[in-house]
């Protein structure tokens, strides 16, 4: 690991996920929102389910890394989940505004 000289209590780590919408003149209206899931890394990987980081990704709430996690604790912890859902209320304002939809 790129942070082997470092004690593992500052393997920090995080999925970031952001969605930029953006409705064009009149109007103009633009939003940025953002879901994350903080973390930690391992030194080993664990589990089998996931792909890339999946397996040294630990969920400290969790005691698991995302690859030992069941699908639906994947989608409700997701940080791309996090951000549409975040992006549901600006979304609507920005269909509801003249000209948005």
């Amino acid at each position: 690991l790129v942070n082997a000289g470092a004690p593992p209590e500052l393997w920090t780590a995080r999925y970031c996920c952001v969605i930029a919408l953006a409705q064009p003149a009149p109007g103009g209206l633009y939003q940025v929102v953002e879901g994350r899931l903080e973390g930690r890394l391992v030194a080993e990987p664990r589990g089998s389910g996931g792909f890339g980081y999946d397996p040294i990704f630990l969920v400290p709430a969790r005691g698991r890394t995302v690859a030992e996690l069941s699908a639906e604790e994947k989608h409700r912890i997701s940080h791309r989940g996090a951000a549409a859902r975040e992006a549901v209320v600006p979304l609507a304002r920005m269909l509801a505004a003249p000209g948005g939809g």
